[in-house]
C-alpha cells in the first residue's frame, strides 16, 4: 500500500473511531456539557504539571546527549520539543515531530547521527518503561477488584510485548546483529555511499552500550515522568466534579495510553478514548465525561506547548519547521 494510500486509511479510521466514541457518549452535547464543568483553577494546575512533563521529557533527551559528550540547552529543548509537536500535528506521517526534533538539533550544531540515535533510544527506553507502568497498572486494578476477567489477556499481552521489547533492545547492541546486518545481508551494498552512512550510525548507536548507568537512569526518569499524565488526568476528573480515585486513574490511563500506542488512528484518536471509556466505566464514569476528561487533557496539552512555539519561531525568526539537516559529521 502506498504511504498516501496509508495515510487516507489511517484518517478515515480516525474518522471513524471519533465517530463512535461520539456516538457512544451521547453525542456533542453531552461531552461538551461535561466539559463545561471544568473549574479553572484546575485548568491552570493541569498546564502546570504538563509544563513539567515536557521540561522532564526534554530534561531526559538531553542527559542521553551528555553521555554523548554533547549539550542541549534545557530552555532550548523545551522551545524544540514542544514546537515539535505543534508541527507534527499538521506534517504527514514521514516528516513527524522527532524527525523535526532532530532536524532542529542538527541545526543547533549537533551531530545529526548523534541526535537520531539519541532519540532512537529514547523512544524504546520509554516503550519499555511503558509496559512496566502497564503491568503496574493492572497490578493496582486488580488489587482494586474491578479488573473483570475479559482483561485478562492484556497481562499476557503486556508481558509477551516487554520481553519482546527488552531482547530487540539487547540485540541491538549486538556485534552479531551487527554484522549479520553490515557483513552478510547488506554486504553486496557495502561500498555504497549510503551503506557506509548506515554503518556509521549503527556503530553510533552501538556506542551506548557504555553508558548502561546512565541509560538506567533514563529509564526512572521515564518511568517518573509516566506517571504525570495520571495526575493530569485525575486533576481534570477533580476540576469536573468526578468522583474518581487517584488510584483508579492510575490504572486506567497507562493502560489507555499503551493501547493508543496501536498505530492504526492519527496520534492514538478514538483509540485511547475507546480504552479510557472501557476502563473508566468500571469506577461508574460515564462515557461523556470520560470522553470529557481526554478531550480536556488534549485541548490544555496544545495550549501548554504553543508558549514553548511561539518563542522558538520568534527566536528562528520563522513560521516553517528546519526540514534540512545541518550538516555536522
Amino acid at each position: 500500500m502506498r504511504p498516501s494510500h496509508r495515510r487516507l486509511l489511517k484518517i478515515l479510521l480516525t474518522l471513524t473511531f471519533v465517530a463512535l466514541i461520539v456516538w457512544q457518549a451521547g453525542g456533542l452535547g453531552e461531552i461538551s456539557a461535561a466539559m463545561q464543568r471544568m473549574a479553572p483553577l484546575y485548568m491552570v494546575l493541569v498546564v502546570m504539571v504538563m509544563t513539567l512533563d515536557r521540561i522532564l521529557m526534554t530534561y531526559k533527551w538531553g542527559l542521553l546527549l551528555r553521555l554523548r559528550g554533547l549539550h542541549l540547552p534545557l530552555w532550548r529543548g523545551v522551545q524544540m520539543y514542544c514546537a515539535a509537536m505543534i508541527w507534527g500535528m499538521f506534517l504527514p506521517a514521514t516528516v513527524g515531530a522527532d524527525a523535526i526534533r532532530a532536524v532542529s538539533a542538527s541545526r543547533m550544531g549537533l551531530p545529526l547521527s548523534e541526535v537520531t540515535a539519541s532519540i532512537i533510544i529514547e523512544r524504546m527506553l520509554g516503550f519499555m518503561s511503558a509496559l512496566v507502568l502497564a503491568l503496574c497498572s493492572l497490578t493496582l486494578l486488580s488489587k482494586l477488584g474491578v479488573l473483570e476477567a475479559r482483561f485478562a489477556p492484556l497481562w499476557w499481552i503486556a508481558l509477551a510485548l516487554l520481553i519482546g521489547a527488552l531482547g530487540a533492545f539487547s540485540a541491538s547492541f549486538s556485534h552479531r546483529t551487527y554484522q549479520l546486518i553490515h557483513e552478510r545481508l547488506l554486504a553486496r551494498f557495502r561500498e555504497s555511499g549510503v551503506m557506509a552512512r548506515l554503518r556509521r550510525f549503527h556503530e553510533t548507536y552501538r556506542a551506548y552500550q557504555e553508558h548502561k548507568s546512565g541509560m538506567t537512569v533514563f529509564f526512572g526518569l521515564s518511568f517518573a515522568e509516566q506517571l504525570l499524565p495520571i495526575l493530569h488526568s485525575w486533576l481534570i476528573a477533580v476540576g469536573m466534579g468526578i468522583d474518581v480515585g487517584l488510584l483508579f486513574i492510575a490504572g486506567a490511563v497507562p493502560l489507555s495510553l499503551l493501547i493508543a500506542r496501536i498505530p492504526i488512528s492519527i496520534d492514538g484518536l478514538g483509540v485511547y478514548d475507546g480504552a479510557f471509556i472501557l476502563l473508566m466505566a468500571l469506577a461508574g464514569v460515564s462515557p461523556a465525561e470520560s470522553v470529557a476528561i481526554a478531550m480536556i487533557g488534549r485541548i490544555l496539552q496544545i495550549l501548554t506547548w504553543l508558549p514553548w512555539w511561539a518563542a522558538y519561531v520568534m527566536g528562528r525568526g520563522s513560521l516553517r519547521p528546519e526540514t534540512r539537516p545541518h550538516s555536522t559529521e
